[in-house]
């Protein structure tokens, strides 16, 4: 009994142990889940902020591309217009010799047309035409450098912009490699969080197994522990019967338990019960119990035995007659049968197949 109340106290312990681990290991399970949704919030949070960003730098390098495309249109427009502001210049400093020339001619107009009013007149028109052209490629050449002015801040406030755009790509750039960053470190925390969930979990599925086993343990103890306790209370109640049972069959006993010598063969034989000579016909039950057998028996002859609990057994044989079967239930001293007058009745008590001195129990 004290083995089994010490093995109890160890199942005990270890079920208690067992069960704080379970709780701390969900516990921790708990807060890796915690853990795991808010990383996973914080990897869609970074995720959007990307989108976010991708979506502004895929505008940005449009609006970039439409003004880089802006910029090569106005450099070439404002080629072309120095182009022509140059081309306007060399005619007039070209022609500036013919205009002197000219001018000197008209100053000396009444000498020609004293000598050739014919020539003279061709003089004066083409002085005229040529005078017309250059103010007007002077004026074309000042529209042109106007239009260069405007176009050079034009292409000014175009670089200033693609500049800004560069800038502002840049910064997108790094915010977008950045958020990537936080994105790989949140999935990578994710992994290892997942791994960690997996071992915890298979470590709660183990001790949870271990807890049933213990528990099976300690209900396998309680058992025995209880079975030790029926046990114990029918030895004792057993022991309470010892000298107080009443004979299987009145009569007296011829033959005693035990190492006891032949009456017809010198030498000594063991007697597992006791032999009583029957002065009445009536055989009874020492005590309350079951019928596990009812029959011939070889060597016997006609026996009857009787579960009485707690591993306690009686063999009665020598009857006449038996008024039990197999499976019956008999109170104390309650008729199992009958035997002839003078007839030898064998009587035998087991104690967990032990023989034991029925002299020991009978009453006296």
């Amino acid at each position: 009994m004290d083995k089994i109340e010490k093995d109890i106290q160890s199942s005990n312990n270890d079920f208690t142990a067992i069960t704080e681990e379970i709780i701390r290991i969900s516990a921790q399970i708990d807060e890796l889940s915690q853990k795991k949704k808010s990383a996973a919030v914080k990897i869609e949070e970074v995720t959007k902020n990307i989108r976010n960003l991708t979506q502004k730098i895929n505008k940005l390098n449009t609006d970039y591309q439409t003004r880089r495309n802006n910029l090569s249109s106005l450099i070439a427009e404002l080629e072309q217009t120095n182009f022509q502001s140059r081309a306007g210049r060399s005619f007039t400093e070209e022609n500036a010799a013919v205009i002197k020339k000219l001018c000197a001619a008209d100053v000396l107009s009444s000498d020609l047309l004293m000598e050739d009013f014919e020539e003279g007149s061709k003089v004066r028109i083409k002085s005229f035409i040529l005078c017309d052209l250059i103010m007007k490629v002077n004026a074309f050449v000042e529209s042109c450098s106007v239009k260069q002015r405007a176009l050079t801040e034009k292409k000014k406030d175009v670089e200033e912009k693609i500049e800004e755009l560069e800038v502002a790509l840049g910064e997108f750039t790094g915010k977008i490699a950045s958020n990537k960053k936080i994105q790989l470190s949140y999935k990578k925390s994710l992994e290892e969080l997942g791994e960690q969930g997996k071992k915890l979990s298979a470590d709660l599925a183990e001790k949870e197994i271990s807890k049933k086993e213990i528990d099976a343990l300690l209900e396998t103890f309680m058992k025995k522990k209880k079975d030790l306790l029926v046990e114990k209370k029918k030895e004792q109640e057993l022991a309470a019967l010892r000298g107080i049972m009443p004979m299987p069959v009145e009569g007296d006993i011829i033959s005693g338990f035990g190492k006891q010598k032949h009456p017809l063969l010198d030498t000594y034989i063991i007697h597992r019960g006791i032999k009583i000579e029957a002065s009445t016909e009536c055989v009874k039950s020492v005590k309350n119990g079951t019928v596990s057998f009812s029959g011939y028996f070889k060597g016997y002859g006609k026996t009857v035995i009787i579960e009485h609990g707690g591993g306690f057994y009686t063999v009665t044989s020598g009857f006449d007659k038996i008024d039990i079967e197999k499976g019956d239930s008999v109170e104390t001293s309650s008729k199992i049968g009958s035997v002839l007058r003078g007839e030898t009745v064998y009587f035998e008590i087991r104690i967990n197949g032990v023989p034991e001195n029925p002299a020991m129990w009978l009453r006296k």
